[in-house]
């Protein structure tokens, strides 16, 4: 079966001396990355096609060796640095810009891009039908100053002409991360025509944050996604204006 959609998992497994990180051991990081990656294959059915990209030269083999367990094969693309010494934000914009060359990427209609260390508990019931034609799958907050980038997609011909390149804009140090870039190339999209197709639940993410080394599936942050979700639905359901 031809794959019909594709997920990137974004790795850098030794980020050496990446600022504003502070979970930086790479044997942990591994570990995360292939617990992460694990659960994608179990939980993806066949027509997606999954992705790594790795930019600090991890061996494919401990990858792909997931993949094999599970019964599917992963893509691995070994990519090069492209900044991450300036921040994260750009070493992972450059490996979106490294999977946006590839096959699968040329070829599926919907891209899906995650943090490959995390992994979306509910992604079944999260995701919209993609049969309906393209735009933009993901959640952005009220102000529109910043889209959730962990976890996002859009249809093939969106991804390659707005969710590439955003490296030369993201300036960490500044403040300006990849949630700020690629919140205003969402909102060029929409501007340009293409629809908005939010989740149909907010993704409930498994995983550990880089930044802060905090976990994203704790009591408390369970009780914030409940009641996110809960606020979002009468937003959405009312059509009350921001």
């Amino acid at each position: 079966m031809e794959p019909r959609y594709a997920l990137l998992l974004t790795a850098t497994v030794a980020p050496g001396e990446t600022p504003y990180l502070k979970l930086k051991d790479p044997g942990q990081r591994e570990s995360q990355y292939l617990e992460a990656l694990k659960r994608w294959c179990e939980a993806l059915p066949p027509e997606w096609a999954i992705v790594v990209a790795e930019n600090s030269g991890c061996p494919a083999a401990r990858f792909e060796g997931v993949g094999r367990k599970a019964g599917r094969h992963v893509h691995f693309l070994e990519c090069v640095d492209r900044g991450s010494k300036t921040g994260k934000g750009v070493g992972e914009a450059g490996l979106m810009d490294d999977f946006a060359q590839c096959d699968i990427a040329q070829s599926c209609e919907w891209l899906f891009k995650c943090t490959g260390r995390l992994f979306v508990e509910n992604v079944n019931r999260c995701l919209p039908s993609l049969e309906e034609g393209g735009g933009v799958c993901g959640s952005i907050v009220p102000s529109l100053a910043h889209m959730d980038s962990r976890f996002f997609g859009s249809s093939k011909d969106v991804f390659h002409e707005y969710f590439t390149d955003m490296g030369k804009e993201i300036r960490e140090e500044e403040g300006v991360y990849m949630e700020h870039v690629a919140a205003r190339r969402m909102l060029t999209a929409f501007g340009a025509g293409h629809a908005f197709r939010p989740f149909v639940t907010l993704p409930y993410l498994i995983g550990r944050s880089a930044s802060l080394d905090t976990t994203y599936d704790s009591q408390s942050i369970r009780l914030k996604t409940f009641l996110r979700q809960r606020v979002r639905r009468v937003m959405i359901d009312r059509e009350i204006l921001l």
